[in-house]
Formats: structure tokens, C-alpha cells, sequence
């Protein structure tokens, strides 16, 4: 049963596809008077529960399939954009809920979970963006009712000390969790949709492709003032940083709803990677889309470019290297060297709608085998293999299409080692130089560790070769070195 049938209530839902399917249900709006309809019986369609009823479906999760540190479900929401129930259920709660009544149940219900499974990584609040991130939903609501939208005439906020929801929220767990020796939450999680114009939605007119180039910026740039109604600086990952740090320090952060819109577009593929280039630098520890775009896609193929470009589950690397560009909203760049076996990764995204870019990009504190594989999608929806490219004096140089992910992979040089030979009886001392066949090494010694001198040059036929250099009474120390 639908929880506003229309044979009581309302008239069909607009969108033919329900209609098809669930002719029953309306569309929550009075035919009488047009508004929104709160007088409804919420057991017509539901029934409430409590954290007795729930917590039975965790003991079947961790009896099916283990704790979350044995295979098991790892992550647990406490719902989803409270703040806002009161439009999207307001079948069963019409009236937003306040702050007080968001931190009771984390800690009611984030507690049930950790009873049952220690382990598990409790998450929330899940707030659906802006307004959500500073106003409760009880707030909300009353704002919109009353059409007065001075945060100082807000109910709700001034019971609890006039505090903004998100710091207000923060703080309290953290009281709590302190006092009681324990964490109830252990991420702070929110949800962002870019706002300004059509770009969340499919256009991929010149206007709307330039604005959703530039629109990434919300998640990291402090002097980027958001154009939407939010006429304001979101700076959202340093600003959730800076929340946690402030009111529950150790608290990790997650982005766990955003969708940048033109998935079947390479202007939504090129937006989709610089945002997840931009959850690696800024360090979010944890980002999840809504939703996962179609398979074969350019926006599903931009995800593809990190977690799996050559179809054998390589990835893009795992621990970030400083990377700047001039203008980020034409051409965004992203490093990254991959711990699995040393290579640098970088990402070119060149988000230019009209036109290719040349670019150098130096590469220093990092020794290469000489050449980097590149992989790259443009709007043809394939991901290609192209031919290496060469480093040369530390200079990576290319030229990239117009709106395409472009990413290198340069293989790290591998380390020698020099390791002590027997003892010799002609007063000489030998040790074996280790390293890859081809490779050119130079032994280097020092009195003091300070000072070094070039010795000798080697380049390695094998993986090995024997060294002698003579003894002394002096102690000297030795190393190795890339020309």
C-alpha cells in the first residue's frame, strides 16, 4: 500500500513510469488544496520501530557473513539526509527533525551497531549539502514556513546555543564519546551536488561544459565563490578537516553522495576524474557516487582510468605527490607514486572544451627507468594504450586532446644494494653490487659521510657485480648512485 493512496488522498503521480507500475500510489499532494499532505495515518503503509527491532538485522548480518573484521559488513550509515525528511518522508515525519533528536539516535543507534560488532566503522550524519550542513531540519522547515531566514530567529539552532548543525553535531558526540570511553562515530560523512546551473543534470551546451569545469573547485578552493543561491565559499573537504579538528579530533571524513552530471559526455568524464584527483590530494578518507554510471560510459570509463586502466586492475598510485597547474579549470594534473611497486602515476586532465594542450611537466626526487607508459581516454569511449614516452632530463612533454584523461606510468629504478664479500688476503676489501641488468651505477666513498667520491662506474651486465676497492687503515663508508 502506498502511504498516500490516491483513492484517499491524491491524485496519480505525475511520472508515467509509477503510474504504470504502482497506479495506487499519489503523489503526497492534496487535491483540495494543493499542499503537501501531513494528516495522513503513517501506519497506513509503515509501522514504527525501534533500536530493539533493528538491532536483530546487525546479528543477522555478522551471523551470515562474520564481523566486519572477517569479511563482514565494514561500513554503517545512520541513515540519510535527516534534514530534509520532512519533505522526502513527510508520510511518517512531517515535522524536520531537530539537532537534539539527529544526536540521540547516532548515539542510540551508532551504540546498537558497536555492541553488536566492536569493529565496524559507524558513519554519518549524511546530510544532503549546503543548507543541511549549518541548519537542522526542524530549522529548515520553519525557515520556509515562515519565510524568515535569519539563522539569529531560528528555533531550533537557538536551543542549542546558537551553534551551526554540523559543529554543533560534532561536538556533542565528542562530549559524549568522551565521557563514555567510547567512539560512536567514526566518520563524518556529507553529501555535495553542484548547484549552479544545469550541471548536475545531462547539458553539455558550451556554457554549462565550462561551468562544470570549473565547479570542482568546491571541494578544495577557499577563494572560490560558489555562483548557485549558495552565493558562498564552500571549501567543503578543508572545511569538514577543520570541523573535525575543532570539535572531535581523529574523526575521519567522507563525501558519500555526488554526482557531477554528463555521464554519457567526456565533459562528465573529465569533471568525474579531476573530482577524484581532488579526493586524493586533499586527503578525504572516503568518497562514494551516486550513482555508479553506466558501464562502457566516458564517465564510467574516467573511474576505470584509476582503479583499472589496462584491464589487468592496475591502479592509479596510492600515496600523493605535490602536482600544480597554472589554471586548474582547463587543465588539472594529479601524482600519485603506487606502493604495489614504486611506479609515479600521473593524471592529465584537460577539461579545455575546444582545444589541445601542450605541457612539461618535471618530475624531481624520483628515479625512472626512462619512459612512461600512457594511457588515455577521449571522447571515443575507449581507453588506449599509446606509445611510451620518453623522460628525458626529468622532463615529461605532451601534447593532450582537447577534453580528454590522459594518465603515465613511470616505473620506478629499482635499488641496488651493496653487500660485503668474503675477506681477501691482499689487504683489498670486495663487496657485490646488486641492481637491475643494463642499469649504470656509481660507487661513491666517504670518510665521513659528508663528503663523497666517485669511485667507480658500473653498468651491470646481470642483476650483479663484484667490486674490489682497496683497503687502508682509514674506515671509509660506500654507497651507490644513478649518473
Amino acid at each position: 500500500m502506498a502511504s498516500n493512496f490516491r483513492a484517499k488522498f491524491a491524485p496519480p503521480l505525475s511520472d508515467e513510469v509509477w503510474a504504470t507500475y504502482f497506479p495506487d500510489a499519489g503523489n503526497g499532494i492534496s487535491v483540495t488544496n494543493n499542499t503537501h499532505i501531513t494528516w495522513n495515518d503513517p501506519n497506513d503503509a509503515n509501522f514504527a520501530v525501534d533500536v530493539n527491532f533493528q538491532k536483530p538485522w546487525i546479528q543477522h548480518l555478522t551471523n551470515m557473513w562474520g564481523v566486519s573484521t572477517n569479511g563482514g559488513v565494514k561500513y554503517y550509515l545512520m541513515d540519510n539526509e535527516h534534514s530534509i525528511w520532512f519533505s522526502t518522508h513527510q508520510d511518517v515525519h512531517p515535522v524536520g527533525p531537530t539537532m537534539q533528536e539527529i544526536y540521540n539516535d547516532i548515539i542510540t543507534y551508532g551504540g546498537m551497531v558497536k555492541s553488536v560488532d566492536p569493529h565496524a566503522l559507524v558513519m554519518g550524519p549524511e546530510e544532503w549539502g549546503w543548507n543541511g550542513y549549518f541548519w537542522s531540519g526542524y530549522d529548515q522547515q520553519w525557515a520556509g514556513q515562515h519565510n524568515d531566514f535569519n539563522v539569529n530567529d531560528f528555533p531550533d539552532r537557538g536551543t542549542n546555543g546558537g551553534m551551526d548543525y554540523m559543529p554543533w553535531l560534532l561536538n556533542q558526540l565528542h562530549l559524549h564519546d568522551t565521557a563514555a570511553g567510547v567512539r560512536t562515530l567514526d566518520y563524518f560523512t556529507l553529501h555535495c551536488y553542484p548547484q549552479e546551473g544545469n550541471v548536475s543534470g545531462s547539458a553539455v551546451d558550451p556554457a554549462t561544459e565550462l561551468l562544470r569545469n570549473q565547479t570542482t573547485r568546491q571541494f578544495w578552493d577557499s577563494n572560490y565563490l560558489d555562483p548557485s543561491w549558495i552565493n558562498s565559499y564552500i571549501d567543503l573537504i578543508p572545511r569538514m578537516k577543520n570541523w573535525v579538528a575543532t570539535y572531535y579530533p581523529g574523526t575521519k571524513i567522507g563525501v558519500t553522495e555526488y554526482n557531477w552530471g554528463a555521464e554519457p559526455s567526456i565533459n562528465g568524464a573529465t569533471a568525474q576524474a579531476d573530482i577524484l584527483g581532488i579526493f586524493g590530494r586533499q586527503g578525504l578518507d572516503l568518497a562514494t557516487r551516486w550513482t555508479v554510471p553506466a558501464g562502457g560510459t566516458p564517465t564510467y570509463l574516467a573511474i576505470k582510468m584509476y582503479r583499472n586502466y589496462d584491464g589487468g586492475k592496475s591502479t592509479f598510485g596510492d600515496t600523493s605527490v605535490l602536482t600544480t597547474v597554472p589554471n586548474p579549470d582547463d587543465v588539472s594534473a594529479f601524482g600519485a607514486v603506487r606502493s604495489s611497486d614504486g611506479a609515479m602515476t600521473l593524471m592529465v586532465v584537460n577539461k579545455d572544451i575546444t582545444n589541445a594542450s601542450p605541457f612539461n611537466a618535471a618530475i624531481s626526487n624520483f628515479t625512472s627507468t626512462g619512459t612512461a607508459q600512457r594511457w588515455q581516454l577521449t571522447s571515443t569511449s575507449v581507453i588506449t594504450a599509446l606509445t611510451n614516452l620518453p623522460l628525458t632530463n626529468g622532463i615529461l612533454s605532451d601534447t593532450v586532446p582537447s577534453q580528454s584523461i590522459t594518465l603515465y606510468v613511470l616505473a620506478s629504478m629499482p635499488q641496488s644494494t651493496l653487500v660485503a664479500g668474503p675477506p681477501r688476503t691482499d689487504g683489498n676489501f670486495q663487496f657485490t653490487l646488486h641492481g637491475q641488468s643494463g642499469q649504470t651505477w656509481i660507487v661513491q666513498s666517504s670518510p665521513d659521510l659528508i663528503s663523497w667520491q666517485d669511485i667507480s662506474t658500473n653498468q651491470l651486465v646481470g642483476t650483479q657485480t663484484n667490486i674490489v676497492v682497496p683497503g687502508g687503515t682509514i674506515r671509509k663508508y660506500y654507497r651507490t648512485r644513478t649518473p
